[in-house]
């Protein structure tokens, strides 16, 4: 690869934010739907929330006293257990920054300790909700409109 090609490659990723309509329940004293601004985030990012909602622990075979670590190859077999609904839901409060519904303000306003519940608490009704997921994984290049997998998102996203 010459030098010059490489140095396309070669660039600092600026955080981008993107605009996004609220909801129709969402309206400001005109009457007028509000605006959401959308922080881009980085597939790092989006990683490392997946991640953090995995849990690892050793598989076993059998049940009761007679469990036995399961071994494969020499090595310990390890279960990973994910909650991707939880991880969704964190990514899109994530990255929400106009309202900001993961400041202190709002989660204490809600009463809510856990990042990935307080979109429960600021979209309450189904239709809202499921709309600000939709429109925060497009805005993500999560999903898009042709995806026939949304209604999945949506199902473990409230679960």
């Amino acid at each position: 690869m010459s030098k010059k090609t490489l140095d396309y490659f070669l660039k600092k990723h600026e955080p981008k934010i993107v605009e996004i309509e609220a909801p129709e329940s969402f309206v400001d004293d005109e009457g007028k739907r509000i605006k959401m601004k959308v922080r881009i985030l980085t597939q790092e990012e989006i990683d490392r929330i997946y991640d953090s909602y995995t849990k690892k622990a050793t598989a076993f075979d059998g049940t009761g006293r007679k469990k036995k670590p399961l071994v494969d190859g020499g090595e310990l077999v390890v279960r990973r257990d994910r909650d991707s609904g939880a991880a969704l839901r964190h990514v899109v409060a994530e990255a929400l920054v106009d309202p900001e519904i993961k400041s202190q303000d709002c989660m204490d306003f809600y009463n809510c300790y856990d990042i990935s519940e307080i979109l429960y608490k600021v979209f309450p009704l189904s239709e809202d909700f499921n709309y600000v997921v939709t429109e925060v994984l497009k805005a993500l290049g999560i999903t898009n409109d042709d995806d026939e997998n949304e209604d999945d998102d949506f199902e473990s996203a409230k679960n």
